[in-house]
């Protein structure tokens, strides 16, 4: 994917991003099975990319928190189990990717409410027409927002029970653009667990080493708390964006400063400097 880490302006072609849809597509984009497969996961990921290729292009995804509350997700997906039976799986490409605009588009049709998108302004910046609620932070304050989103979720485990918090992370290494889900965040914040189930080459994972340009070298951990770990100071290297709902947005600028502060604090721990200044 096409990208220049050193541009800051804005893409003039957009990132796609990869991590969101199915497996099937191994090392580049190709057909979809010609019968939807058996495995609910893979078929989710099917249908995510049904979504965003196949029904967003022609459809309106709403803004109004009302009228996303009353949106039949179920007919959606049974309008895409239609769809593909009867073209065979043609309908979509699986390991395409989806636009950031696309992806947050498909969360608030999918969570029911508002989404805004925090970018990172180290990064150029997507351009946006429908889904249009954004504001721009350092990347280490993203990378302190999910410390923050995740840590106090942690307080309150036996609340969620199997609805457990996860929150997806758009990277850019200045190369490739991909999306995982961070699923929690370590007692010294300066490391999260994550999943990667769908990065599209072998090597496990997006942040793995050797798999991105940026240096990240994330190790794996197994399937307790999430698939991958990877340090808040390498997640900060290639940190794009977080997908974050429009009722929390004025509390995370409330606290915005010590959102910083926490990530200055765990690079102290590390033993090394955060990328960028801390407010």
């Amino acid at each position: 994917m096409p990208g220049n880490r050193g541009d800051r302006g804005t893409h003039r072609r957009p990132l796609l991003f990869t991590g969101v849809g199915s497996t099937a597509a191994r090392g580049s984009p190709r057909a979809a099975p010609a019968v939807l497969p058996s495995d609910p996961v893979e078929q989710k990921l099917l249908f995510n990319e049904w979504v965003v290729q196949r029904w967003m292009p022609v459809s309106t995804v709403s803004n109004d928190r009302v009228a996303l509350a009353a949106f039949d997700w179920a007919a959606l997906r049974r309008a895409f189990e239609e769809d593909y039976r009867r073209t065979g799986g043609r309908c979509i490409t699986p390991g395409r990717g989806a636009g950031a605009e696309e992806i947050v588009l498909f969360y608030q049709l999918r969570d029911r409410e508002p989404m805004a998108l925090l970018l990172s302004e180290e990064q150029p910046q997507p351009q946006l027409r429908r889904a249009t609620r954004r504001q721009v932070w350092r990347a280490n304050e993203l990378v302190a927002v999910a410390m923050m989103t995740l840590a106090d979720a942690g307080k309150e485990r036996e609340r969620y029970g199997e609805r457990w918090p996860s929150l997806a992370a758009f990277l850019f290494d200045g190369t490739s653009a991909h999306v995982i889900t961070l699923r929690s965040v370590n007692d010294d914040h300066d490391a999260f667990a994550y999943d990667d189930p769908a990065w599209p080459r072998e090597g496990g994972s997006f942040l793995a080493p050797g798999q991105n340009s940026a240096g990240c070298r994330a190790w794996y951990l197994g399937q307790d708390l999430g698939d991958w770990v990877v340090s808040a100071i390498d997640l900060t290297r290639v940190m794009y964006g977080l997908p974050m709902p429009m009722r929390v947005m004025s509390d995370m600028e409330v606290r915005r400063a010590a959102y910083g502060r926490m990530l200055k604090e765990a690079a102290a721990r590390m033993g090394v400097q955060p990328l960028g200044p801390v407010t």
